[in-house]
């Protein structure tokens, strides 16, 4: 399998390609093999996927002989391992496309064959189930796609509430009142992100995106020490001060510690994130720095997320008996190289599906923090749903409540879906020849308990989930907080209040920009080079004097981001913050705080944390709104890989693979960027342009995902 997973096909032959006369031997014309170039005329200008660096992208893979050694650990049965030693067998023995097997790449996928003419269903109107319509209809034009959504509006948790007014007197105007009641920012170094820019550039929507650069203030993040905010460093040249602070106080021996630290036992599959920073740098980075990142993220405990499920740390976590060195796997890159990888080939992929010439997205994306949207983050789901409304094989389908889906009586290739349109107070059926749910794990484990009881009550026991509540803060005539993102509360705090943290949106907004698409010098037309489409065998350098260009790639000579970040000193005179309460730290309470109380807890931190000093006149004007989002996000606790691959493996038996459990339950995160990732490859698996990547890479990823015992 690494033999595998470690190449990639070369898709032209270098030794007649005009492109190879550039001496910095890169390839500037096609990524495709000359015979495949009539099928995809579109990518005339992608950059040849090279191949990776034979330690780049994948994970290290089970032996069969420790498959065996291990089989209740890893697998629980003899023959399970015997049948995961076959999988591995039979993709190790795929050296190409020619001799992939449909049924080979079903069974890695879970996804079964579609056909022309086929119908998909997609359960779900949030960003997860948009994303993955407007990606397979533009993939799949031949298919009929009905989205169904139980709400009147779209966009799941992405929830933003333009004010009807604005306060009087004040400066503020809508974009500085928006209140936004769920997620609100898109991270800019996330592949998800990219693909969402992507889609906007092909909508012709770019402009409407606003960034926030790495080098500004409002980049800054912090932690609540000793019950003040205190900033974490946000460069090379800070992190000196930072040590020599009381804050640091029992982290200078940490990097020491994780130099000597022993990996876990071959036969520890999971631990705890706490557990496992504990190990490697000791219990004070846990517990005042990782706990507090956890509750940003899951609104979760560092103690019971899963070391191997969550963001960033499962990369590295997976590969300890390789590199041990925590710190030295995120110095050198070892454990984000691969996701690096995977967002260009990504990025690759929807430009082909889309049609579009190739924009350097993925180097340009690393400059910014995060990314924010002036009419708020539901204006995304919302322009989403309406470019939809333009698709002729896409139909979307509110107010309709899903009640099961099982497999058709009468034809074992079709899914029935059961559903109640409430508007008009009506059961009827829809059938499909695929079936994506991408709703909650509760709401999914309902409608699949008719056709696979057994099914239903292991996502019962696999998941819970935390309840938030989300209090949104306008003070319109003084500005209350720091220039920064915002900041987390660690476990080792005094929290009276159950916070979790507070973000300051007027300095986000107020840092964030509309970005400019610029040529970068360059010895060629750049208009012309985007439209033009070459014929079989020709090059695109044939039309271009190649000697004015030797020492330049190709793709770094197009466009390039020309971002002005605004400088707002001082910061203006109203604030807009929001703060999080509860999560994991309600876990278990049979009575949750009233509006009222949250209202004073919020007063209490805004007095404590950042000196408000609001006087009774500044108390009459301010607006403190409060919603507490029951079940909100799933927690990915200790053994949660294990656990999703049982529930993928009982769903594609009860389901013939005509049933595909995604969203933030099923899913590789609870971001917005990790749903679009994984609506873009269920989409990427039906496309004709998926077979751009060597199906090594591609069988590797989802081997990876879905079939973590596989890995260390």
């Amino acid at each position: 399998m690494q033999t595998l997973s470690r190449s990639v096909v070369t898709l032209r032959d270098s030794h007649n390609d005009p492109d190879k006369q550039l001496n910095n031997g890169t390839y500037g014309g096609r990524i495709l093999a000359p015979e495949h170039e009539q099928s995809f005329p579109h990518t005339n200008v992608l950059e040849n996927l090279e191949r990776p660096d034979k330690n780049l992208d994948f994970l290290p893979t089970q032996s069969p002989s420790r498959i065996r050694k291990q089989t209740h650990t890893l697998f629980g049965s003899a023959e399970d391992a015997e049948a995961a030693i076959k999988l591995l067998q039979e993709v190790e023995a795929v050296t190409g496309w020619d001799n992939l097997k449909p049924e080979l790449e079903a069974r890695v996928t879970r996804l079964a064959e579609l056909k022309d003419g086929d119908s998909v269903v997609i359960l779900g109107a949030g960003i997860s189930g948009l994303t993955l319509a407007w990606v397979l209809a533009r993939a799949r034009p031949d298919l009929t796609i009905k989205v169904l959504e139980s709400k009147l509006t779209v966009g799941g948790w992405m929830n933003s509430e333009v004010p009807a007014t604005l306060p009087a007197g004040s400066e503020m105007n809508e974009k500085d009142a928006l209140l936004e009641w769920g997620p609100r920012t898109l991270q800019g170094t996330h592949s998800g992100t990219h693909l969402i820019r992507l889609i906007l550039t092909e909508m012709g929507l770019f402009d409407k995106i606003a960034y926030v650069s790495k080098s500004s203030p409002a980049n800054r993040k912090g932690i609540l020490f000793e019950g003040k905010p205190y900033q974490l460093p946000a460069s090379n040249g800070q992190v000196l001060k930072f040590l020599r602070s009381k804050i640091s106080s029992g982290l200078k021996l940490s990097p020491f510690k994780d130099i000597i630290a022993r990996a876990r036992p071959l036969d520890v599959r999971d631990e705890s994130v706490g557990s496992y920073v504990t190990r490697r740098f000791g219990a004070v980075a846990a517990q005042r720095f990782l706990s507090a990142i956890m509750r940003g993220i899951y609104a979760g405990d560092v103690d019971e997320l899963s070391a191997r499920s969550v963001a960033r740390i499962g990369r590295i976590y997976a590969l300890e008996h390789d590199s041990p060195s925590m710190l030295a796997t995120m110095v050198n890159g070892s454990g984000t190289r691969a996701d690096n990888y995977a967002a260009m080939t990504n990025s690759l992929l929807l430009q082909a599906i889309l049609r579009m010439p190739f924009e350097e997205v993925d180097r340009e994306m690393k400059k910014y923090s995060v990314a924010v949207f002036d009419q708020g983050i539901q204006w995304l789901p919302k322009t989403i749903e309406s470019k939809l409304a333009d698709l002729p094989n896409v139909h979307l389908l509110k107010k309709n409540d899903v009640q099961s889906v099982e497999l058709d009586p009468t034809d074992s290739n079709k899914v029935v879906v059961k559903v109640h349109e409430t508007l008009v107070d009506t059961i009827k059926e829809v059938k499909a020849d695929l079936v994506v749910s991408t709703v909650p794990g509760f709401k999914a484990s309902g409608f699949v308990k008719k056709q696979a009881p057994g099914l239903s009550e292991l996502i019962d026991r696999s998941f819970k989930y935390t309840t938030l509540a989300v209090v949104n803060v306008i003070i319109p005539h003084k500005f209350v907080g720091e220039n920064w993102f915002g900041y987390l509360v660690p476990k080792t705090e005094k929290n009276p209040e159950d916070l979790l943290g507070v973000i300051f949106n007027t300095a986000v907004r107020q840092a964030a920009s509309p970005v400019k698409r610029v040529p970068l010098p360059n010895p060629f037309d750049t208009v012309k080079l985007e439209q033009k489409t070459t014929n079989p065998g020709e090059s695109l350098l044939e039309y271009h004097d190649a000697e004015k260009f030797v020492n330049e790639h190709l793709r770094r000579s197009l466009l390039t981001d020309l971002l002005q970040t605004p400088q707002v000193t001082p910061m203006p005179e109203f604030s807009n913050l929001t703060l999080m309460l509860g999560g994991h730290l309600w876990e278990g309470r049979t009575e949750l705080p009233s509006e009222s109380e949250l209202k004073e807890r919020t007063l209490e931190v805004l007095k404590k944390h950042l000196n408000a000093n609001l006087s009774d006149e500044d108390l009459s004007k301010v607006d403190i709104q409060v919603k507490i989002h029951q079940d909100c996000i799933p927690q990915y606790t200790v053994g949660h890989k294990e656990r999703l691959q049982v529930i993928k493996d009982q769903t594609s038996k009860a389901f013939g693979n005509r049933l595909f459990l995604s969203g933030t339950a099923f899913g590789r995160g609870v971001g917005i960027g990790d749903c679009v990732l994984d609506s873009f490859s269920i989409a990427a698996r039906y496309s004709k342009e998926r077979k751009l990547v060597f199906p090594g890479v591609y069988l590797n990823n989802w081997l990876a995902t879905t079939f973590p015992s596989l890995f260390k």
